[in-house]
């Protein structure tokens, strides 16, 4: 299973803020993610960390604390191109204190199949979800998390649309062998990860990677 790490700190950053947007927030409720950058009311950097999680550290423009949203879906991309997008899975929320940062780990999936995994030395710009189903789908995962390995290859058939034999490669490492359990193993995954979809109401026979899969 996956999860989302907070650890929060008493260090002092100071950071300029954002410009500020408009329909600016009330102050006190909470803030999105986006919106909070938007309006200078808050500073954040992320960074990659492999396939399957964003680091990231986030701290309050001004007095008093302050309530963060990391909505489902929201898409994180490298600054530099050629590598993986990250698609968080689920939200998260944030309380920080006044002159705290927040240090977290957020749960991803990949979003560009074939290309190299994010690392610590990509900057990840935060970006609101692309694509409404992969909201939907991060969403059903707040109430029903599965391994990570499924979400990865649902949020693929979803950003990519790939054949089956494109997440072969990505099975083997998960499931690797030859053998009768190690097929029943990658089978079942790609069973699981159809469900899933199911359940955030998309129809898996709509992507590629699905077409012709027995569900049971």
């Amino acid at each position: 299973m996956w999860r989302n790490v907070i650890l929060v700190g008493m260090l002092v950053c100071l950071v300029l803020p954002a410009a500020a947007g408009e329909g600016a927030a009330v102050p006190g409720a909470p803030i999105d993610l986006l919106t909070g950058l938007r309006e200078g009311r808050l500073f954040a950097q992320f960074r990659g960390a492999g396939g399957s999680s964003v680091t990231g550290v986030l701290g309050g423009v001004g007095a008093g604390p302050l309530q963060v949203q990391i909505p489902s879906g929201t898409q994180f991309m490298a600054q530099l191109p050629g590598r993986q997008g990250m698609s968080t899975l689920g939200s998260l929320n944030l309380n920080i204190g006044e002159g705290q940062l927040a240090h977290v780990s957020i749960a991803t999936a990949c979003t560009a199949l074939g290309l190299p995994e994010p690392t610590p030395e990509d900057v990840m710009i935060p970006m609101p979800c692309p694509d409404a189903r992969l909201a939907r789908v991060a969403a059903v995962l707040d109430l029903q998390p599965v391994a990570h390995p499924v979400a990865q290859v649902a949020v693929w058939a979803i950003s990519d649309n790939p054949p089956a034999n494109a997440v072969q490669p990505y099975l083997m490492t998960q499931a690797p062998g030859f053998n009768l359990a190690a097929y029943a193993q990658r089978r079942g995954i790609m069973q699981q990860a159809a469900g899933l979809l199911q359940v955030a109401g998309l129809q898996p026979a709509a992507f590629r990677m699905f077409m012709g899969l027995r569900l049971r």
